[in-house]
Protein backbone atom coordinates (compact mmCIF):
# COMPACT_ATOMS: atom_id res chain seq x y z
CA UNK A 1 0.00 0.00 0.00
CA UNK A 2 2.82 2.36 0.87
CA UNK A 3 4.61 1.59 -2.39
CA UNK A 4 1.44 2.30 -4.39
CA UNK A 5 0.96 5.58 -2.54
CA UNK A 6 4.56 6.57 -3.29
CA UNK A 7 4.11 5.74 -6.99
CA UNK A 8 0.94 7.83 -7.10
CA UNK A 9 2.68 10.76 -5.40
CA UNK A 10 5.51 10.54 -7.94
CA UNK A 11 2.94 10.58 -10.76
CA UNK A 12 1.18 13.58 -9.24
CA UNK A 13 4.48 15.41 -8.90
CA UNK A 14 5.33 14.54 -12.50
CA UNK A 15 1.90 15.76 -13.61
CA UNK A 16 2.61 19.24 -12.29
CA UNK A 17 5.72 19.65 -14.45
CA UNK A 18 3.78 20.51 -17.63
CA UNK A 19 1.73 23.07 -15.73
CA UNK A 20 4.94 24.68 -14.50
CA UNK A 21 6.39 24.64 -18.02
CA UNK A 22 3.25 26.29 -19.37
CA UNK A 23 3.55 29.01 -16.77
CA UNK A 24 7.25 29.43 -17.50
CA UNK A 25 6.69 29.15 -21.29
CA UNK A 26 9.46 26.57 -21.61
CA UNK A 27 7.22 24.24 -23.62
CA UNK A 28 7.08 20.47 -23.86
CA UNK A 29 9.99 18.05 -24.02
CA UNK A 30 9.09 16.11 -27.16
CA UNK A 31 10.45 12.67 -27.85
CA UNK A 32 9.63 9.84 -30.21
CA UNK A 33 7.10 7.53 -28.63
CA UNK A 34 4.56 4.87 -29.50
CA UNK A 35 1.15 6.43 -29.10
CA UNK A 36 -0.69 3.07 -28.91
CA UNK A 37 1.66 1.93 -26.12
CA UNK A 38 1.13 5.13 -24.13
CA UNK A 39 -2.64 4.93 -24.59
CA UNK A 40 -2.59 1.30 -23.45
CA UNK A 41 -0.55 2.21 -20.34
CA UNK A 42 -2.99 4.96 -19.35
CA UNK A 43 -6.11 2.89 -20.05
CA UNK A 44 -4.68 -0.09 -18.15
CA UNK A 45 -4.19 2.18 -15.12
CA UNK A 46 -7.73 3.59 -15.44
CA UNK A 47 -9.36 0.17 -15.83
CA UNK A 48 -9.41 -0.41 -12.06
CA UNK A 49 -11.39 2.81 -11.54
CA UNK A 50 -13.65 2.01 -14.47
CA UNK A 51 -14.53 -1.45 -13.16
CA UNK A 52 -15.25 -0.06 -9.71
CA UNK A 53 -17.79 2.32 -11.28
CA UNK A 54 -19.38 -0.28 -13.55
CA UNK A 55 -17.76 1.16 -16.66
CA UNK A 56 -16.42 -0.97 -19.49
CA UNK A 57 -13.27 0.55 -21.01
CA UNK A 58 -12.50 -0.63 -24.54
CA UNK A 59 -9.39 0.27 -26.57
CA UNK A 60 -9.12 -0.02 -30.35
CA UNK A 61 -5.55 0.46 -31.43
CA UNK A 62 -3.07 -0.96 -33.83
CA UNK A 63 0.61 -0.64 -33.31
CA UNK A 64 3.40 1.31 -34.90
CA UNK A 65 2.00 4.82 -34.68
CA UNK A 66 5.01 6.87 -33.60
CA UNK A 67 4.49 10.50 -32.64
CA UNK A 68 6.79 13.22 -31.46
CA UNK A 69 5.31 14.43 -28.22
CA UNK A 70 5.83 14.93 -24.55
CA UNK A 71 4.77 11.72 -22.79
CA UNK A 72 3.79 13.56 -19.61
CA UNK A 73 1.68 16.07 -21.55
CA UNK A 74 -0.02 13.26 -23.45
CA UNK A 75 -0.65 11.31 -20.26
CA UNK A 76 -2.29 14.34 -18.62
CA UNK A 77 -4.57 14.89 -21.64
CA UNK A 78 -5.61 11.23 -21.74
CA UNK A 79 -6.16 11.01 -17.99
CA UNK A 80 -8.30 14.15 -18.12
CA UNK A 81 -10.48 12.82 -20.95
CA UNK A 82 -10.89 9.40 -19.36
CA UNK A 83 -11.50 10.93 -15.93
CA UNK A 84 -14.25 13.15 -17.34
CA UNK A 85 -15.88 10.15 -19.04
CA UNK A 86 -15.70 8.09 -15.85
CA UNK A 87 -17.28 10.91 -13.88
CA UNK A 88 -20.09 11.30 -16.43
CA UNK A 89 -20.83 7.57 -16.31
CA UNK A 90 -20.59 7.21 -12.53
CA UNK A 91 -23.97 8.85 -11.80
CA UNK A 92 -26.04 6.66 -14.14
CA UNK A 93 -24.31 3.59 -12.71
CA UNK A 94 -21.96 2.66 -15.51
CA UNK A 95 -21.59 2.59 -19.24
CA UNK A 96 -18.97 2.27 -21.94
CA UNK A 97 -15.88 4.25 -22.88
CA UNK A 98 -14.16 3.57 -26.19
CA UNK A 99 -10.66 4.82 -26.98
CA UNK A 100 -9.64 4.64 -30.65
CA UNK A 101 -6.11 5.29 -31.83
CA UNK A 102 -5.71 5.79 -35.59
CA UNK A 103 -3.80 7.62 -38.28
CA UNK A 104 -5.37 10.50 -40.21
CA UNK A 105 -2.96 11.79 -42.83
CA UNK A 106 0.12 13.21 -41.13
CA UNK A 107 -1.43 13.01 -37.68
CA UNK A 108 -2.26 10.38 -35.12
CA UNK A 109 -5.66 10.67 -33.50
CA UNK A 110 -6.98 9.46 -30.19
CA UNK A 111 -10.77 9.55 -29.93
CA UNK A 112 -12.30 9.10 -26.49
CA UNK A 113 -16.06 8.42 -26.60
CA UNK A 114 -18.54 7.54 -23.90
CA UNK A 115 -22.23 6.67 -23.87
CA UNK A 116 -23.03 9.01 -21.01
CA UNK A 117 -25.61 11.79 -20.92
CA UNK A 118 -23.72 13.93 -23.44
CA UNK A 119 -22.84 17.59 -23.40
CA UNK A 120 -25.65 20.14 -23.55
CA UNK A 121 -25.50 22.48 -26.57
CA UNK A 122 -25.33 25.54 -24.29
CA UNK A 123 -22.16 24.17 -22.67
CA UNK A 124 -20.33 23.22 -25.88
CA UNK A 125 -19.32 26.76 -26.84
CA UNK A 126 -17.54 27.27 -23.49
CA UNK A 127 -16.23 23.74 -23.08
CA UNK A 128 -12.55 24.69 -23.35
CA UNK A 129 -12.78 28.07 -21.62
CA UNK A 130 -10.69 28.32 -18.44
CA UNK A 131 -12.70 28.45 -15.21
CA UNK A 132 -15.87 27.27 -16.97
CA UNK A 133 -17.23 24.19 -15.21
CA UNK A 134 -20.55 22.44 -14.80
CA UNK A 135 -19.27 20.36 -11.90
CA UNK A 136 -19.90 21.39 -8.30
CA UNK A 137 -16.32 20.70 -7.31
CA UNK A 138 -14.77 21.44 -10.70
CA UNK A 139 -12.33 24.25 -11.30
CA UNK A 140 -12.96 24.42 -15.03
CA UNK A 141 -9.30 23.92 -15.86
CA UNK A 142 -9.08 20.31 -17.04
CA UNK A 143 -10.12 20.68 -20.69
CA UNK A 144 -8.49 24.09 -21.13
CA UNK A 145 -5.18 22.73 -19.81
CA UNK A 146 -5.54 19.56 -21.90
CA UNK A 147 -6.09 21.63 -25.06
CA UNK A 148 -3.15 23.91 -24.22
CA UNK A 149 -0.90 20.87 -23.75
CA UNK A 150 -2.04 19.37 -27.08
CA UNK A 151 -1.41 22.66 -28.87
CA UNK A 152 2.01 23.03 -27.24
CA UNK A 153 2.90 19.78 -29.05
CA UNK A 154 1.52 21.21 -32.35
CA UNK A 155 -1.63 19.15 -32.05
CA UNK A 156 -5.14 19.97 -30.89
CA UNK A 157 -8.00 18.74 -28.76
CA UNK A 158 -11.58 19.17 -29.94
CA UNK A 159 -15.09 17.95 -29.32
CA UNK A 160 -15.30 15.74 -32.39
CA UNK A 161 -18.92 14.69 -32.38
CA UNK A 162 -21.76 16.74 -30.99
CA UNK A 163 -24.25 13.84 -31.06
CA UNK A 164 -22.21 11.82 -28.60
CA UNK A 165 -19.46 12.71 -26.18
CA UNK A 166 -16.39 12.19 -28.34
CA UNK A 167 -13.19 14.14 -27.89
CA UNK A 168 -10.41 13.93 -30.45
CA UNK A 169 -6.75 14.50 -29.70
CA UNK A 170 -4.56 15.06 -32.76
CA UNK A 171 -0.77 14.86 -32.63
CA UNK A 172 1.66 15.05 -35.59
CA UNK A 173 3.23 11.76 -36.56
CA UNK A 174 6.97 11.35 -36.10
CA UNK A 175 8.72 12.73 -39.18
CA UNK A 176 5.77 14.87 -40.33
CA UNK A 177 7.23 18.09 -38.94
Amino acid sequence: LLTRARVQMDRISESFKPLRSLAEATGPSPERLSLPALVRDVTDEMTVLARRDGVHLHVESGSGLAVRGDPTHLRIVLENLLGNSLEALRAPGGGHITVRVAQAGTEATVRVSDDGPGIAPTIREHLFDPLSSTKESGLGLGLSIARALARAMRGDLTLADERETTFELRIPLEGST
